[in-house]
């Protein structure tokens, strides 16, 4: 009787053991995965590169709309905007010692200007200003918005935001908190309707070293050298045009002007 129950219980025991064995092995799985998953999330925040299409219209419909390019670079301590209408690129940085330096580059000329903080002194030198040009939205106008819902999980989360009802200007904001980056923007202010939507991310190292090597070898002239150079042919364009000015802070356009 002994050995018919010690044979019966046997191969319950084992199989006990098998599946143990198989969750445990699962298990450490799931979390290598996660893990990898996070850490590819988190690098393709620091190192990316992101195109946006931004079409401007009337909301009754009596002007064409107008759609315009704007490319968006970005390492750990830089960030590059190039606009594609005035085929000008600012790069901003922030130093070790936490400030924050503009370079203007024109690269049909091949040429660039260096802005410093002291040449800025409108640009306050702080974190929100920063994040403002690294994420394109600033930390403060994130908490203004109200949250609507949340889209998806893992790195294509999207959050939705918007402005509250009473607001002279409508915002409506779909998030990616991975990214830090924005994937549609509605702005309406009156009649004016403008729309920024993320078309593509590029997160191929190659190409993003390339973008920020290629300005390597530009003309560059420091803004508090401008006034003993205006000789130079290609700064007094840039001053004529208004170019030479260093932007505002905040929310850039299409064409790099302040929104």
């Amino acid at each position: 009787m002994l050995l018919i129950i010690k044979g019966a219980f046997a191969p319950s025991l084992l199989f006990q053991d098998y599946i143990l064995k198989r969750l445990t092995v699962l298990f450490f799985i799931l979390i290598s995965f996660t893990t990898h998953s996070a850490e590819l999330c988190k690098e393709e925040f620091q190192n990316i590169g992101a195109i946006y299409q931004i079409t401007n219209s009337q909301s009754d419909g009596k002007n064409t709309a107008q759609q315009k390019t704007l490319q968006l670079w970005r390492s750990p301590k830089q960030v590059i905007y190039t606009y594609s209408a005035q085929a000008v690129s600012e790069q901003w940085r922030l130093l070790s010692n936490q400030r924050i330096q503009l370079t203007r580059y024109f690269d049909q000329f091949e040429r660039g200007i260096e802005y410093q903080a002291a040449d800025m002194p409108d640009f306050k030198q702080n974190a929100n200003h920063w994040l403002s040009k690294y994420q394109m939205i600033a930390p403060s106008l994130l908490e203004q918005l109200q949250k609507v819902k949340s889209i998806n999980t893992g790195c294509t989360e999207n959050i939705v935001y918007q402005s509250k009802q009473t607001a002279q200007t409508q915002i409506r904001l779909n998030w990616n908190p991975h990214y830090q980056l924005p994937t549609k923007l509605t702005i309406r202010q009156g009649q004016q309707l403008t729309v920024w939507e993320l078309t593509e991310l590029i997160t191929d190292p190659q190409k993003l070293q390339q973008n920020h090597d290629q300005r390597e070898h530009y003309q560059l002239t420091d803004y508090a050298d401008i006034g003993d150079n205006e000789a130079d042919p290609f700064l007094a364009k840039m001053i004529n045009q208004g170019f030479i000015e260093h932007s505002h802070s905040g929310f850039y356009n299409a064409d790099g002007d302040h929104m």
